[in-house]
């Protein structure tokens, strides 16, 4: 706000613009990881409209979009959502980055929420995973395929894809989810000692 009521919109620019857009990213992550969806969607706006004004590289570019959709998605708003993945998707050069990767990610789960064909999208993420440069990359698209064989009951698949994650993610919030599906699943299939 102090540097908005400073310069004059046409200063904005340069090195102050790309300042901006940072601030606004920063807010924008900050908002999303307390789930205040309506809030980081403004904020990735902004960062956006900043982006554009000292020609960002079209990979920062896609990112918000990526994270600006994100929002959209958690709210259930899926067309919106899919507009912001598919506009982060165009700015990319190529599909051989992570960038890419999470927005596919994002449209498939997308696909499956929307239009419920789990083998299509299930294959789609596994391609996905294999493009992964990292093991936790991997392990994000695991979560993903584990989800979907755990909300279509097969549970065997499920276990192992969430199993794999459990054991194997250092990021705890997903380690957290997945232990519950789990214990559900042991549940299901009488494991009572392994869901303990």
């Amino acid at each position: 706000e102090v540097m908005e009521e400073h310069f004059g919109e046409k200063e904005l620019v340069g090195h102050r613009a790309r300042f901006m857009a940072l601030t606004y990213t920063h807010l924008t992550e900050l908002f999303s990881n307390q789930y205040m969806h309506k809030q980081s969607i403004h904020f990735g706006r902004l960062s956006l409209s900043f982006f554009k004004r000292y020609n960002a590289t079209s990979w920062h570019i896609a990112w918000i979009l990526d994270e600006i959709g994100a929002q959209y998605d958690m709210l259930d708003l899926y067309d919106t959502a899919c507009y912001y993945y598919n506009s982060g998707l165009s700015m990319l050069p190529d599909s051989n980055n992570l960038t890419f990767r999470d927005i596919s990610t994002h449209l498939a789960f997308i696909s499956y929420k929307k239009e419920h064909d789990p083998e299509f999208v299930i294959t789609r993420l596994k391609e996905l995973s294999a493009q992964a440069e990292s093991g936790e990359e991997t392990l994000a698209r695991y979560a993903i395929i584990g989800e979907i064989f755990y909300h279509e009951q097969m549970y065997d698949s499920a276990f192992f894809y969430l199993n794999e994650v459990f054991h194997k993610t250092g990021t705890n919030e997903s380690k957290k989810q997945v232990a519950e599906w789990l214990v559900d699943i042991c549940h299901v299939q009488g494991k009572e000692s392994e869901a303990f």
